[in-house]
């Protein structure tokens, strides 16, 4: 196992080794991906008990610090539960302060039982659902252009979270869908558009693959899944005023 920091959120890269486990077992049913988000709680237990309430099974985790709670029918993946840390966190040797990791994104075919899901989850409110058309796509995508999706912001977290359902026929989302339901990419914010291009640039330098959004479209999605076994959202910003 790796890991990788941002601003706000450390990315495992972990490669299952041995026997049956968690890692094979997700591996063996989805390929790679995004097989996890953890949360750091006050009491584990009590969270623990939470999850089971809303389907959770507790697949890894008894008396040790940390427990692994599966959720694949509802996204894909599972939730990991630490104990909240007492200690002031400290500068991560290799962390690139600048870089934030703004939402990942929750891909669905049903929008309103994962609303309900992460509502239940998170116990806070949830935005209802909404429809975003006229996103472009680029020229060899060989999408259906009038496809769009349904989609759901949840910002009471950091980073945040996005659902998306896909509507219509072929898009780069129903591909995602197809790949694998659940947790697929993570989004990055970018200050202006010769960021965001710049970072395009660099990504399709690395073998990526632009799915999303056409020549100077303000976001791409950049397939990377043959190198982290997720996608990368990138979004300019419009600064506050």
């Amino acid at each position: 196992m790796t890991e990788i920091y941002f601003d706000n959120l450390t990315v495992e890269v972990s490669q299952p080794s041995g026997g049956a486990s968690i890692w094979s077992d997700f591996l063996n049913r989805h390929g790679e991906g995004i097989h996890h988000v953890a949360f750091e709680v006050p009491r584990v237990d009590d969270a623990v008990a939470a999850l089971e309430k809303h389907g959770g099974r507790r697949v890894m985790g008894v008396s040790g610090p940390s427990v692994f709670i599966d959720f694949d029918a509802e996204m894909g993946g599972g939730i990991e539960l630490l104990p909240a840390s007492q200690a002031a966190p400290e500068a991560r040797a290799g962390a690139d302060p600048g870089t934030t990791v703004a939402a990942l994104g929750h891909l669905t075919s049903a929008i309103e039982p994962a609303r309900l899901f992460w509502r239940g989850v998170l116990g806070t409110d949830v935005p209802a659902a909404r429809d975003t058309r006229g996103v472009p796509f680029p020229a060899d995508c060989g999408c259906d252009r009038e496809a769009y999706i349904r989609e759901v912001n949840i910002r009471t977290l950091t980073p945040g979270l996005n659902l998306i359902q896909p509507v219509g026929g072929v898009s780069v989302w129903r591909r995602l869908i197809e790949r694998h339901e659940g947790l697929a990419y993570l989004q990055f914010n970018l200050p202006d558009q010769a960021a965001l291009d710049a970072r395009i640039a660099r990504l399709l330098e690395l073998g990526g693959v632009r799915t999303l959004g056409d020549a100077g479209a303000p976001y791409a999605y950049v397939d990377m899944q043959r190198q982290l076994g997720m996608t990368l959202l990138l979004v300019k910003t419009t600064p506050a005023r």
